[in-house]
């Protein structure tokens, strides 16, 4: 297991080792969730994602998917 503090330290981490899931919080410094589960679906369509969010709404999870 791995964390991150933010979207940019994510994709260093991503860089590094495999990961299967990853938990992403839609609001985050540097780098939003959205942005970064993109990201990540570019590097590796096969990584599982979870986002989360305190600040969510039905907007947001549609543009997600």
């Amino acid at each position: 297991m791995s964390t991150a503090e933010n979207g940019e330290e994510a994709l260093t981490v991503l860089g590094k080792i495999i990961i299967n899931a990853a938990i992403i919080d839609l609001k985050m410094p540097q780098m939003d969730g959205l942005t970064l589960l993109n990201r990540i679906k570019t590097l590796d369509p096969r990584v599982q994602m979870v986002m989360l969010t305190a600040h969510g709404s039905i907007k947001y999870a549609v543009k997600g998917a």
